[in-house]
């Protein structure tokens, strides 16, 4: 492309800078403005006809209006027709257009009549005139409502005239407007002598002008298609006509009253007239602005040419080292600035060279470039190259065996050169990965990321790329095929493991799918694994109790959960009781994960208990019998006289061992009760707790003299329904157990508060306590605290017993306890509802 002097760019720019925001502006006014000049005169020509069919309309309107006013103040005040007729002639005077007043009956027959001119001979034509045969009457008694007439000459005056009809119940009147007289109204209105106002009739005929010589003639105007169209169509129009060889713009406006219409027309050259002057002003200034603004553009164009041809000057200077005092153009803030950039630039360019060998040389790697020859011969290598081939950037140019495939392992060398011409070939990047020659004599494994450069004809100029060092990498790999090994080891114990387990273990995700399986949980469900992976547990079992286990163990996240279930009848034709422990697993990050479902099969061991309950049973009840004998004869032996003292204590001892072998076996057959799934028999009563637990109290302060008690009992009776003799067998349990497990001398209290609904009970002792896996077993049946500890004497039926009674009685009791720190037993029961208490 030829060179052009900076003087012409500049002139031109300038010029087009200047120049073309006006050429711009002036056709977009252009192409706006006209059409906006046509649309606001025709809206002004809208505008100007509804306001003087607004006043046309408001004109003929008001003699009906004016006459409706006056016939209803006659009717109201005047029954004599002479009254009526002066009166009518009266009012005749203020509407100056309404010529002629007439009250008719309603079929039409002239009843009053008044005049403007007052003529007797007209009046007593008129008076009995008849017209009921008129259009006006008969459209006037057919829609109800007031009509107008169309135009007709005046017998009256000879005049163009239009009437009106006002139909009533019993009279109409009918009023004659002379249309002469709007002649004068339409002159008045004009706003300007060249202006034409038009009054059309419904057949496109003159009914008024402001002139009155085209009204006389009755001139027809349905030919212009503006007043055609407004009568076909009965709406709104405006635009432009020919008019007596003159054109004309105007607007057509309906007269509502009438069905007429209102044409308003000037000449256009005349609406035109003041916006050619306008506009002609306009592109004058507009010219003169561009003449100006072209003077402007030459001269800072100059200008702007010396200064930049100075700049021209220095920055050669500059680029051959010469010392130059300043800059030219330091007088123009902006000339000073550009100096100012131009230095900036010079001292960023150097930045950003001294950044990017900063970058290569922070490179994880060798970032090089090299010719596209067999060897690919160095052109260029970063400060990475020592540290992966043990030569700077030097050392590795002057090498006896320049290039970079010199340093590729032999075997691998042909196949690296004939991969990179394959991708240069086809015009895209290559990554390879292939051993390095380090001078040390080991070897570096690299990733070579390499491309092409080529020029703006194709021609391949060099090869550009980065090789990283991936020893570490390649050792991790090595690293993780062993760790793989290992983990397939591992997954081949856990497959052993799951087929050694005898228990059923079944492993589920958070949707209850199943995950992994033992052996014997193979067997479990009837399915294989393979079967089994991705069914959820709930719909291949099919007992809502696990369902329900498993359930709320996802829904509350407990860490683990233990139940027994009972699974329907197998082939054997027997049912399965398995105890279900499960455990939430969770993963690294503390979220849960699954859940370790493990299956114990405890049919056996529960067969085994319903047989020793089956057993105690059977023995309490055999042991009974004779126990009522020995008490029987025990008792009569007491009553006898005559035996010595050590006898009658043999005696008593007798007594009191059966009496506690006979509470032994009462407990045993209640226990043998709940066992079969009923609960304790109870004749329940109305009774005062607190009379019970004062009397089970005061026998303990009497038996047990080397223990304190003490009681918080309420003032007033607490009343229960309940069973006194099984609320006293509780009361002796727990006292008993307070004295049994506390050193002599320490406190025993008993405390009783009543609340909305209930009473509780708290039984506490300063005994040696009982630990937190010791106290979720209390309630068990033979299960004693740490009897090898303790040394004292019991079966374990006490608790159980009473936990038993308390449920009974629809109450619930809870232990708290902790070593070392005693231990509190707390029941709570109903209070009687006030209407048993009165039954």
């Amino acid at each position: 492309m030829p060179t052009r002097p900076l003087r012409r760019i500049l002139f031109l720019q300038s010029t087009l800078v200047a120049v073309l925001p006006f050429l711009i502006a002036a056709i977009l006014v252009i192409a706006w403005l006209f059409p906006q000049i046509d649309r606001e005169i025709l809206a002004r020509q809208t505008e100007l006809g509804r306001s003087v069919a607004a006043q046309v309309d408001d004109y003929l309107n008001f003699p009906m209006h004016h006459a409706e006013g006056t016939i209803e103040l006659i009717l109201g005040k005047h029954d004599g027709w002479p009254d009526l007729q002066h009166v009518l002639e009266a009012h005749l005077v203020i509407p100056e257009s309404l010529q002629a007043l007439y009250i008719a009956d309603p079929q039409g027959k002239i009843l009053a009549t008044g005049l403007r001119d007052d003529d007797p001979a007209k009046q007593r034509k008129l008076s009995s005139l008849d017209l009921s045969t008129a259009p006006l009457v008969r459209d006037a008694n057919s829609r109800g409502h007031a009509c107008w007439s169309d135009t007709f000459v005046s017998p009256l005056s000879g005049k163009l005239a239009v009437a009106f009809a006002l139909p009533g119940e019993k009279t109409m009147v009918i009023g004659e407007v002379d249309l002469s007289r709007t002649t004068q109204f339409l002159k008045r209105i004009a706003l300007d002598p060249e202006q034409v106002i038009f009054i059309i009739d419904d057949q496109g005929r003159v009914a008024a002008d402001q002139d009155g010589r085209y009204t006389a003639r009755q001139l027809d105007l349905s030919d212009i298609p503006l007043v055609e169209n407004a009568l076909t169509s009965s709406r709104h129009g405006h635009g432009e006509f020919n008019f007596e060889g003159r054109a004309m713009i105007g607007s057509l406006t309906q007269i509502q009253a009438l069905d007429w219409h209102v044409l308003v027309a000037q000449p256009v050259a005349q609406v035109y007239q003041s916006v050619w002057t306008s506009l002609r002003i306009t592109l004058a200034s507009l010219a003169g602005a561009l003449a100006f603004a072209v003077a402007i553009a030459f001269y800072m164009s100059r200008r702007s040419a010396r200064i930049f041809e100075k700049l021209t000057e220095h920055a050669r200077g500059l680029a051959a080292n010469q010392l130059l005092p300043a800059w030219p153009g330091a007088d123009i803030e902006e000339f000073q600035e550009l100096a100012g950039n131009l230095q900036s630039m010079s001292e960023a360019i150097r930045e950003r060279q001294q950044r990017l060998s900063t970058l290569l040389s922070n490179l994880p790697g060798m970032a090089y470039r090299c010719q596209a020859d067999g060897a690919r011969s160095l052109l260029f290598a970063s400060e990475g190259c020592l540290e992966l081939t043990g030569l700077n950037y030097r050392d590795l140019l002057e090498s006896s065996a320049p290039g970079l495939n010199a340093l590729i392992t032999e075997p691998e060398r042909e196949a690296v050169r004939s991969e990179i011409e394959i991708c240069l070939r086809d015009k895209r990047p290559f990554q390879l990965v292939y051993p390095l020659r380090h001078t040390d004599g080991s070897w570096r494994w690299g990733s070579d990321h390499g491309r092409g450069i080529w020029d703006e004809n194709g021609q391949l100029l060099y090869i550009e790329g980065l090789i990283t060092d991936i020893s570490a990498r390649r050792l991790a790999e090595e690293a993780l095929k062993e760790a793989l090994s290992e983990t397939q080891e591992t997954k081949d114990r856990l497959e052993l493991i799951l087929r050694s387990v005898a228990d059923a273990l079944i492993f589920t995700d958070m949707d209850g799918r199943i995950v992994l399986l033992s052996t014997s949980a193979e067997s479990f469900l009837g399915l294989a694994q393979t079967q089994a992976r991705g069914c959820r547990l709930s719909e291949l079992v099919g007992n809502p109790a696990l369902d329900e286990h498993l359930g709320l163990l996802l829904e509350y996240h407990h860490q683990t959960a233990q139940n027994e279930c009972e699974f329907a009848a197998d082939s054997t034709g027997k049912g399965r009781t398995f105890q279900v422990s499960s455990t939430l697993v969770k993963s690294r990050e503390g979220l849960a994960d699954g859940v370790i479902t493990l299956l114990h099969d405890v049919s056996r061991e529960r067969e085994l208990d319903r047989m020793k309950s089956e057993f105690i049973s059977t023995a309490a009840h055999e042991l009974r019998t004779p126990l009522t004998v020995v008490l029987g004869f025990s008792e009569l032996l007491e009553r006898e006289t005559g035996l010595d003292p050590k006898h009658r204590e043999y005696l008593e001892i007798i007594v009191e061992k059966a009496w506690t072998l006979q509470r032994l076996i009462d407990d045993l057959l209640d226990l043998g009760r709940v066992d079969t799934g009923k609960l304790v028999h109870l004749e329940k009563e109305h009774c005062d707790l607190r009379a019970v637990l004062t009397r089970v109290l005061g026998d303990f302060q009497l038996t047990c003299p080397n223990h304190r008690f003490e009681s918080s009992l309420p003032d007033h009776p607490v009343e229960l329904l309940a069973d006194p003799l099984r609320l006293t067998q509780v009361m002796e349990n727990l006292l008993g157990n307070a004295v049994k497990f506390s050193k002599p001398e320490s406190l025993v209290r008993v405390a009783c508060e009543t609340h909305t609904g209930t009473v509780q009970v708290t039984v506490e002792d300063q005994g040696m306590g009982i630990s937190p896996e010791e106290t979720e077993r209390v309630f068990e049946k033979f299960y004693r605290v740490d009897a090898s500890s303790t040394g004292k004497p019991g079966l374990g039926l006490g608790l159980p017993l009473v936990k038993n009674i308390i449920e009974a009685h629809g109450g619930e009791i809870r232990v708290e306890s902790a070593p070392g720190q005693g231990t509190r037993m707390i029941f709570q029961l109903p209070l009687a509802e006030p209407e048993t208490i009165f039954a």
